[in-house]
């Protein structure tokens, strides 16, 4: 959990980035600090995991995360950043294509875990 926890933190804080820069761009105060702050609380998330060193790679209990469980957080990830910009912009087909990055990464996400779990590592 550590490592998930780890992950949604720094993409907590790229989205935060982002729509602070989005509130620079668009001379929008509000819009920048709410950006700063949630940049901030993404980065706090993921260091905290770091620094307590809760489940690293090399102690967790569960097996190594199959090639298609990382590369369906990923997927995730990069849908949820993909969506909050398209929030921000105001661009609903960039909305709508995050959101389907986001659903697809939770499948193939899903199907890595079921493979590590029946022990298929091909």
């Amino acid at each position: 959990m550590g490592i998930e926890k780890e992950a949604k933190g720094r993409a907590k804080e790229a989205a935060g980035k982002i729509k602070e820069a989005a509130g620079t761009i668009a001379n929008d105060p509000v819009l920048k600090a709410k950006g700063k702050a949630e940049a901030a609380a993404g980065h706090a998330e993921h260091e905290t995991t770091t620094v307590t060193g809760n489940e690293t790679l090399h102690d967790a209990k569960e097996p190594f995360p199959d090639k298609h469980e990382v590369a369906g957080k990923a997927r995730e990830v990069r849908g949820k950043i993909k969506e909050e910009v398209g929030d921000i912009l105001d661009n609903s087909k960039m909305e709508y294509e995050g959101k389907a990055d986001k659903l697809e990464g939770t499948a193939e996400k899903t199907y890595g875990k079921a493979r590590n779990k029946a022990g298929d590592k091909r």
